[in-house]
């Protein structure tokens, strides 16, 4: 269903206007070693939009250890492979790793301990330069859907939307109108 896989990277990457993903092809969800040894990548979803974007979509149900590493090794992965030898940097196009998570990363506790901001239920994260906030280096990018975190009142937006389809699809019989 290629135009619900739109409207949920659209919604969640809160791409809008020009940046609004139109079209997509489904890539072959296996991400083989770049040399022998290497660790074989199996992803849920992997698809590319007219500008070459490369976004990774997973959904987890367990917390276990090192998902946050895999995350972001998939996603770098995913960034190298598109260069052969010989081939200039120039062909490099962005990627964007979607993690659907059924489980709390970022916990509020641990950030209001540490007098943080709280990490909202969907976060999006790139490398920006420390002292300045420069959002620079853009060309791997990730997002993080924490579904314990959404809220109990209506959902208002399509990201939060998404998020109570995803929580309560198992008593849904069909998509509701609103997605």
């Amino acid at each position: 269903h290629p135009h619900l896989l739109r409207g949920l990277l659209n919604d969640l990457l809160a791409r809008q206007g020009d940046n609004t993903i139109e079209a997509i092809e489904y890539l072959p969800s296996e991400q083989l070693p770049l040399v022998a040894g290497a660790k074989l990548s199996i992803l849920d979803v992997r698809c590319r939009d007219r500008s070459g974007t490369t976004f990774i979509v997973e959904m987890q149900l367990l917390h276990v250890a090192g998902f946050v590493n895999r995350v972001v090794y998939n996603a770098c992965k995913a960034y190298v492979e598109q260069l052969k030898a010989g081939d200039s940097y120039t062909r490099l196009a962005d990627v964007v790793a979607i993690s659907i998570c059924d489980f709390v990363l970022w916990g509020d506790a641990e950030q209001d301990g540490a007098k943080l901001p709280r990490v909202p239920m969907v976060s999006r994260w790139n490398m920006t330069e420390r002292v300045s906030g420069n959002a620079g280096l853009l060309q791997v990018q990730y997002a993080f859907v924490e579904l314990p975190k959404l809220q109990k009142r209506v959902p208002g937006t399509g990201a939060e939307l998404w998020a109570w389809l995803f929580v309560h699809a198992p008593g849904l019989t069909e998509v509701p109108p609103d997605l």
